[in-house]
């Protein structure tokens, strides 16, 4: 786009046109095409010149520095074009000197003060280019963004009779009252002309640039005629032209808070309808200062999307009237603008909505090594938990508390107290628990924002500070296994299907009934031999209480050299014991004074009834295995009772086969616990008092019997046995009887009580 301005002496017509640029024209070869535009005018008859002043505008509205012609009116009514002139000014402006310099030097200008009579200017700095078609006093800036230009505008704010015919500007130090700082006036141009217009934009040289913090101003020059001016300037705008920062101080941000005036950040809050925040300190401007922030609240840093507040220059504000959502992450977001119009932005590492309290997990008692219903000591409480925790957030400390009843709120032991985020706990008490007494240890989590979950309570424990007892005499009750001896059997009979009252044979096996005579029974004159199992159900239990079962078992008496060795079994319901026979199938002594004999194993094995009725069954482990089996006694085991009535045993009870070959030590015992459970027995065998040089501790579980199989010992020898009992609390009592004394008489069968 190209402007024109037509000035023609004494009268203007259409003074300043647009003219479009297109690309259609005359094409003069070497010139190109050449544009045409035509003007009107008024009659020229009476005019002697007139002047053309052309602008080049870009695309962003630029102009270039403008084009002035001289135009003279020849013979015939054609304008003619002034190629000699002289200075139409004081400062020796003309139309025909070279670019950027005049035809003479400055004389006789008269500069007026403000005016002097003359209507005067206003010069107003702006850095936002669209106004300048329409400017607004009020809307004059002081700070400059940009160190590449400067540009205002300006209008006649004090109008007298006498007009400003032109104008021309320049810019330099505000300090100054003419420009300098800028151009260098001895080897440069400093006054460009705006001729009729009211605003300017001066672009700096490639490669100079404006000084930030510095002052600088756009000076206008005004003509009233050729040889009257003056200059007026803006009241300058200071460069800056770095944007604010943020601070890289440790603990200061952009922070959320859970109240208003809050200084410590916080990552969850469980409010939905407002934030607090604050961000002092954050932003910086070291040049011209911060002018105002705005705030921005989103689901990501920098956002948006979710709430805008006004301007502001406050360093804390609430943003109300929000519906956040549980479990989503927010962030808030401050824009900073300095005076010059640089921004920088700053973001909270955002807050999460938490409205759901946290899930309660596990409490167990005890130190942490897994749960206790029971312990010892009784000036100490502890407990762990596990398994809480918190969808939105996340758990912040825990409380616990100690009582003597199974509720969520009874603490009478140890009352409420924050352990932080510990998960284990413990106390010590004045006053010591007494035996007996159950505990329950109770828990609940706190969230960050203060939501609490249920209390959990554990499954409590018992305090047992006695260790078990040893029951030197055992009270045996009825035998309860009908038909023991087999003695109710109507006659002998050697095919693998008796009748035998009150006895089952197992799946696949062979029982056989055999009357051998007194002699070779060790109960009556009856007995079966075993391929497979035989079993019956024992009624009238009583459940939870313990019970004692006794065999008698051997080799057949018409063992061979082929028979199998036996490994046989005893299972009452959902216990099964085992056990083993000679593997030497008592070669060279199953023979006494009157021939061949059975050499009775006497086994003895407890049991807890875990139902009223159960099966009792007694086998081999394989039905290519035979051994005879007589007098089976089941007997209820109690630690009180009448000697005169009942039958009784001693603590220990050793059942032992003494061998060359071989040796079996089978030992039950009795021992008690009247707060606790007992949990492990061990056994051990040596050679001197407590020695294990036989055989080193080895536990039998909860059993109240052991074997020691397969021993080689010497006649005469004296053997120690060793029992330990621990019940639930971890307190152990050791049981050492007197000594066996090794028998290997042939045909010995020791019972040691």
């Amino acid at each position: 786009m190209v402007y024109l301005n037509v000035f023609i002496v004494h009268d203007i017509q259409d003074p300043l046109v647009k003219v479009y640029y297109n690309i259609s024209g005359e094409d003069l070869e070497d010139e190109g095409i050449v544009q045409t535009f035509n003007i009107s005018t008024k009659d020229l008859s009476s005019t002697s010149s007139v002047f053309v002043t052309m602008w080049a505008v870009n695309g962003v509205g630029l102009k270039s520095s403008p084009l002035h012609s001289e135009l003279v009116l020849g013979e015939g009514g054609e304008l003619e074009l002034v190629r000699r002139c002289s200075s139409y000014n004081c400062e020796g402006h003309c139309v025909c000197a070279a670019q950027d310099r005049t035809c003479g030097s400055s004389q006789g200008c008269r500069i007026l003060d403000n005016g002097m009579g003359n209507s005067s200017l206003t010069v107003i700095d702006t850095t936002d280019l669209k106004s300048l078609e329409s400017p607004v006093l009020g809307n004059d800036v002081d700070f400059s963004p940009f160190d590449s230009f400067l540009a205002a505008s300006w209008t006649v704010t004090n109008t007298k009779s006498t007009q400003p015919v032109r104008y021309e500007f320049s810019a330099g130090h505000s300090s100054g009252t003419y420009p300098t700082g800028i151009y260098t006036e001895s080897i440069e141009r400093v006054w460009f002309d705006a001729g009729p217009l009211m605003s300017a934009v001066i672009t700096l040289p490639k490669g100079r640039e404006l000084t930030p913090r510095l002052s600088y101003s756009v000076f206008v020059r005004t003509w009233y005629d050729e040889n009257t001016y003056n200059i007026y300037k803006s009241d300058g705008v200071i460069i800056d032209i770095s944007a604010p920062r943020t601070t890289s101080l440790q603990g200061i941000a952009v922070k959320e808070h859970m109240e208003s005036g809050d200084r410590k950040d916080i990552d969850y809050q469980h409010r939905v309808d407002r934030i607090y925040l604050s961000w002092k300190n954050v932003l910086m401007d070291t040049q011209t200062g911060l002018l105002k922030y705005r705030a921005y609240t989103s689901t990501s840093p920098g956002g948006y999307s979710i709430h805008a507040s006004s301007d502001m220059t406050a360093t804390n504000c609430t943003v109300s009237g929000l519906s956040l959502e549980s479990g989503t992450m927010y962030y808030s977001n401050i824009l900073a603008y300095n005076k010059a119009g640089l921004v920088a932005w700053a973001f909270s590492d955002g807050v999460q909505i938490d409205v759901t309290a946290p899930v309660a997990g596990t409490v167990e008692d005890g130190d942490g090594s897994g749960d206790v219903d029971y312990q010892s000591y009784q000036t100490r409480v502890s407990a762990s938990w596990f398994g809480f925790a918190d969808k939105d957030s996340t758990i912040s400390k825990y409380f616990w508390c100690v009582g003597s009843t199974n509720d969520t709120s009874g603490c009478s032991i140890v009352d409420w107290q924050d352990v932080g985020l510990h998960t284990s706990a413990r106390a010590r008490l004045e006053s010591p628990l007494v035996d007996g007494i159950q505990i329950w240890t109770k828990v609940y989590a706190v969230d960050v924002v203060g939501h609490t979950s249920t209390v959990v309570v554990s499954d409590g424990v018992i305090i047992d500070s006695s260790p078990p007892e040893v029951k030197d005499i055992a009270y045996l009750g009825e035998n309860l296994v009908s038909n023991p001896s087999f003695e109710e059997s109507t006659s002998q009979s050697t095919d693998c299907h008796p009748e035998l009252p009150s006895w089952k044979a197992g799946r696949h096996s062979c029982i056989k009934l055999l009357t051998p005579g007194g002699h070779h029974a060790t109960h009556g004159i009856t007995i079966v031999y075993v391929r497979g199992s035989i079993q019956q159900n024992v009624m009238n239990l009583d459940v939870g209480r313990r019970y004692k079962a006794t065999i008698h078992v051997g080799y057949p008496l018409d063992i061979t050299v082929n028979q199998k060795v036996v490994e046989g079994f005893i299972s009452f319901g959902n216990d099964v014991f085992t056990f083993s026979l000679d593997p030497h199938l008592c070669v060279d002594s199953c023979y006494g004074t009157d021939g061949r004999v059975i050499l009775w194993s006497q086994y003895s094995f407890s049991f807890l009834a875990q139902n009223a009725t159960t099966p009792l069954k007694i086998g081999t482990s394989s039905i290519s295995m035979e051994m005879a089996l007589d007098h089976v006694l089941l007997q209820r085991v109690d630690h009180v009772g009448n000697a005169d009535t009942l039958e009784t045993e001693s603590n220990i009870k050793i059942q032992a086969v003494f061998r060359k070959h071989w040796s079996s030590v089978h030992v039950s015992w009795h021992f008690h616990d009247g707060e606790s459970p007992l949990v492990e027995y061990t056994m051990a065998a040596g050679t001197v008092p407590g020695g294990t040089q036989v055989q080193g501790f080895k536990s039998v579980g909860r059993h109240a019997h052991g074997t020691l199989s397969g021993l080689r010992l010497s006649h005469k020898q004296k053997l120690f046995l060793t029992i330990t009992a621990r019940n639930a609390a971890g307190l152990t009592t050791v049981s050492r009887p007197e000594p066996i004394t090794i028998d290997m008489t042939p045909a010995g069968v020791l019972s040691h009580q």
